[in-house]
């Protein structure tokens, strides 16, 4: 008997990325009666098919009540494929009562966040070094300057995508159309919404609200005192960046290539990476934001999704958000 015919899952937390999706999977994680693999963000399993993923990330027997995945990845992919495409593939893989988790963020929070974390990893320029920027805010300035552009023909902000598939992560910030994607092929009950700034207030309640989702009891011993991957450390150097490029692609071999060797191992390999991240990087002591003309430009880029939320949600995010 095979992994696809002895693990189901209840529920998947698809995105956003930047959202809170890591500090929930590090409540949760330690829930008694939830699954979860031990690696977060596994690797995209579509060109390896359903039956690889469940040998590579999870136990043949598991006992826990609920098995889940949070993997922010599932709306990252429009590099590669069409949302439509990736929300048939979770229907079809993972069956039509899935229980789907979406955490959003005002988007042009999410992009800042993402350009912070994205520094040490040197996503944002080719070469390494120009990713040492002397200052955060105006960095991230330049930064949308070089990528987006009011064009007075069409009256709207426009996104200049080059090449490299890391100048698309701000369409990531377009929840609309990833949820619409899913709504084709899943009911709307089975979808639940969550907002970034509500969330991190009152992580307690809202946690609450997802274990009453998922069908599992409260666990009195979990720890809501958790803020994870908020883009707080900052490169060291040019040769910290090349270190850091190199970790990447040898946690992309680990993922796809090294066999499932149990959960402890993975585990271990996690811990590992994050201390070695950890080394080659620092904290981050610029603590400068963007300039008000950045976020005006980025707000009206993003207006018609919000609409599209606001929509969606039947509650007006002026006040959230932006105006």
């Amino acid at each position: 008997m095979n992994k696809a015919q002895t693990v189901k899952h209840d529920f998947l937390c698809v995105g956003f990325a930047k959202c809170g999706t890591t500090t929930l999977q590090q409540i949760f994680k330690n829930h008694r009666d939830i699954y979860l693999p031990a690696i977060k963000e596994t690797y995209l399993y579509f060109s390896k098919g359903y039956d690889w993923y469940l040998n590579r990330y999870y136990d043949k027997h598991i006992t826990k009540k609920a098995v889940g995945e949070f993997n922010p990845c599932y709306t990252m992919a429009v590099n590669t494929r069409s949302t439509d495409s990736i929300a048939r593939q979770i229907h079809q893989d993972f069956g039509p009562d899935i229980k789907l988790i979406f955490l959003l963020r005002n988007p042009v929070g999410k992009l800042f966040s993402w350009y912070k974390y994205a520094l040490p990893y040197g996503w944002i320029y080719k070469n390494p070094a120009d990713n040492l920027v002397p200052s955060i805010g105006a960095g991230f300035d330049q930064y949308v300057l070089s990528q987006f552009r009011y064009d007075q023909g069409q009256g709207r902000v426009l996104l200049d995508m080059g090449e490299n598939p890391r100048t698309h992560y701000p369409l990531e910030g377009e929840y609309g159309k990833y949820i619409q994607s899913f709504l084709q092929f899943f009911p709307r009950e089975n979808m639940k919404f969550f907002l970034f700034e509500e969330f991190i207030r009152d992580m307690e309640t809202h946690c609450g609200e997802i274990m009453d989702f998922i069908g599992v009891e409260p666990d009195p011993n979990l720890d809501y005192n958790v803020a994870a991957n908020e883009g707080k450390r900052a490169p060291k150097s040019a040769r910290s960046i090349w270190c850091m490029k190199a970790l990447s692609l040898l946690r992309h071999w680990y993922n796809k290539y090294v066999p499932y060797l149990g959960y402890g191992v993975d585990r271990a390999a996690m811990a590992l990476e994050n201390k070695i991240e950890c080394c080659l990087t620092k904290s981050l002591t610029d603590h400068s934001q963007m300039a008000p003309a950045t976020r005006r430009l980025l707000e009206e880029f993003y207006r018609k999704d919000k609409e599209a939320v606001e929509q969606l949600l039947g509650r007006d995010l002026s006040a959230l958000w932006y105006p």
